[in-house]
């Protein structure tokens, strides 16, 4: 079995948790290996053959020598919990409007991607 390298839970516990739910889910636990500090560092330690990670999607975008990405389908692609930061003080209004945009998504998700399939 492959060694895991996870993101560190003391810094991405969602990350750490999601990964290893993944894993329980597909029916084995994972053997974990070495605790990378950033998500982009696991790369590197894939890299260098310590052994595989799982990583947001929107990592396959940096690419580095011996590295492959390997899609995740539903039910086994884990997702983690994100959180929305803004400021206090109302903003600007694209920021509002994108505020709006946030909680409406989180409301009622399935309008919200229908409307952005199709260019609305």
């Amino acid at each position: 079995m492959e060694t895991f390298i996870a993101f560190a839970r003391a810094d991405g516990p969602g990350m750490f948790d999601a990964t290893l739910g993944a894993c329980l889910r597909a029916g084995f636990t994972p053997r974990l290996g070495q605790e990378a500090p950033r998500i982009t560092s696991t790369l590197g330690l894939v890299a260098a053959g310590l052994g595989i990670a799982i990583v947001p999607a929107s990592m396959h975008r940096v690419h580095m020598d011996g590295v492959a990405y390997c899609e995740l389908a539903p039910p086994d692609r884990p997702t983690v919990p994100l959180r929305l930061a803004t400021r206090r003080e109302p903003g600007s209004s694209a920021s509002r409007n994108f505020v709006a945009l946030i909680r409406c998504a989180i409301v009622a998700p399935d309008i919200v991607s229908a409307s952005a399939s199709s260019g609305a």
